[in-house]
């Protein structure tokens, strides 16, 4: 999911080779799926949330962030995170007042399989809309997004086996008979 993050950010290799991330755990939180949904959420529940820490972000990151985010009614809350045998002060996203209803737990792998490459072909697209659109106008159109991001996958995903050609030559023509017209 950090490459998510940083594709959200606006980060091309070198702006994302400033970004550190490294595995974090949050205490007292679990992550679960949104119900019916394809995206995570956490939650305050007994256990720790896995994820990553992105540290060397610059303010207008986190405001392209926050755009992507806060559109799916997400907004960051301070917390602190366990990042190896560090401590860290982090900024962390959480549904916003019940917008989503809460689901079986999360597993990464699962929505990496299925739901990654078409989310982050999805939040391109969303983000191309930055500083012309509202977060709001974008997520209307998100399912959309979503789409196009799905065929583009299923796309790349299938082998082409036909021949190419330039177009009809003689040895793709067979003439069977001529006839004019008027015989």
């Amino acid at each position: 999911m950090g490459d998510g993050a940083c594709l959200v950010a606006g980060r091309g290799p070198a702006g994302a080779a400033r970004v550190r991330l490294s595995p974090a755990r949050l205490p007292g939180h679990l992550a679960r799926w949104a119900e019916g949904e394809c995206v995570p959420l956490i939650r305050a529940e007994e256990g720790a949330a896995e994820g990553v820490l992105a540290e060397g972000f610059l303010p207008e990151d986190i405001a392209r962030l926050e755009y992507y985010e806060g559109g799916f009614l997400y907004g960051l809350s301070p917390m602190t995170l366990e990042a190896g045998d560090r401590r860290v002060e982090a900024r962390v996203f959480f549904p916003e007042g019940g917008a989503w209803a809460v689901g079986e737990p999360f597993d990464l792998g699962v929505w990496e399989a299925r739901w990654g490459a078409i989310t982050l072909g999805a939040a391109a697209d969303y983000m191309a809309g930055y500083g012309r659109y509202s977060a709001g106008e974008q997520v209307r159109r998100f399912p959309r997004m979503r789409a196009r991001a799905w065929s583009r996958v299923i796309a790349g995903e299938t082998p082409v086996t036909a021949d190419v050609r330039l177009g009809p030559g003689t040895e793709t023509v067979e003439v069977l008979r001529r006839r004019r017209k008027h015989e």
